[in-house]
């Protein structure tokens, strides 16, 4: 069992939703305050533990194999496409046009880049490739099972799906950790969507690809992808129902 340490300041009123610290090629997530529920006191309640007091905080990360990500791809890892020239419809039951022009190139996740492809593992048990959604807009939620901030937008995905889906949208939810860090698996993605009433693709994520497009960690990273597969939001702020609806018409 490999342990790394690793000591970090925190305060219960402080940004984002979780960090990250990196040693070497390892992403060790540090748990910080706005991802953690509180109490009726004004406590921070961690994911897994008792209630912090309302008061700046050391924590020590004893990081063990459950709460370093996995780096070796789990057997639903899908491809990871530069261009699309090869590219193939993969078979799964969302709605999509005629898919990508075959000169689409990948560029990146900031505003105005092309948004690479890859295939992951959907609710359903099939392969979903980003460009399958080629002419349509995309807003792509990336969140945590553990992180409180993001099961509250979970209540609204729904709603927000279907109230522009006939305008040619689509809602993509991608969960790179289950509640224990893990890399979910399909029962984790079923458990999400069925929680939360959600009908559009619930995605697993290929380990460390979330990390790649937001490298600080803070979830919930949202992004709005135009019909080009260029980005037009990198990072929708403040992460709420609202905001995102906002740059979901302002793509449309």
């Amino acid at each position: 069992m490999r342990w790394i340490h690793g000591l970090a300041k925190c305060h219960v009123d402080a940004g984002n939703t979780r960090n990250v610290r990196r040693f070497g090629r390892l992403a060790v997530p540090w748990y910080t305050s706005q991802c953690c529920g509180r109490n009726a006191s004004g406590g921070m309640m961690l994911p897994s533990g008792p209630s912090i007091p309302h008061v700046p905080c050391l924590v020590l990360c004893a990081s063990i194999a459950g709460c370093i990500p996995n780096l070796k791809s789990p057997p639903w890892a899908g491809e990871v496409w530069e261009d699309a020239a090869d590219w193939e419809a993969p078979e799964n039951s969302w709605d999509y046009l005629d898919g990508p022009p075959s000169d689409l190139k990948s560029e990146g996740y900031q505003r105005g880049d092309v948004f690479p492809n890859i295939e992951l593992l959907d609710q359903h048990g099939d392969m979903v490739s980003f460009w399958q959604f080629y002419g349509m807009v995309i807003a792509l939620d990336i969140s945590t099972m553990w992180c409180g901030p993001c099961r509250g937008l979970a209540e609204e995905v729904d709603h927000t799906w279907k109230d522009y889906r006939d305008q040619g949208f689509i809602y993509i939810t991608m969960l790179p950790e289950d509640v224990e860090g893990q890399v979910p698996d399909r029962s984790d993605l079923n458990i999400w969507a069925d929680q939360f009433g959600i009908s559009a693709p619930v995605l697993s994520d290929r380990p460390g690809y979330s990390y790649d497009i937001a490298p600080d960690g803070g979830w919930p990273r949202i992004l709005v992808i135009g019909r080009d597969m260029r980005v037009t939001e990198s990072q929708v702020s403040p992460p709420e129902d609202a905001a995102i609806r906002a740059a979901i018409e302002a793509a449309l």
